[in-house]
């Protein structure tokens, strides 16, 4: 993320800078989209769609919206890896 400024090039936003008297720090979602996990893992939508449905990964439906938590990627990235499969 940046801050345009009026005299120069956007200056990058690191967690210890103060804008309008306003900490900043980078957000940290907690859950994304399935489109967002998907992109996230280097998947297709498809297969996202498909290692959800297969239960792999857990959701949470919030109205129309489908959330995959963060941490439900992560724990599902080690399992490939620990576990060895390779589909």
């Amino acid at each position: 993320m940046t801050v345009a400024t009026q005299s120069s090039a956007p200056l990058p936003i690191r967690p210890d800078m103060v804008i309008d008297g306003c900490s900043v720090a980078p957000v940290h979602p907690i859950a994304v989209s399935v489109r967002t996990a998907a992109s996230m893992l280097s998947l297709s939508e498809r297969t996202m769609a498909k290692i959800i449905s297969d239960g792999e990964i857990q959701t949470a439906k919030v109205g129309n919206r489908r959330l995959v938590p963060v941490h439900g990627l992560s724990d599902w990235l080690d399992r490939r890896i620990n576990g060895g499969v390779d589909q």
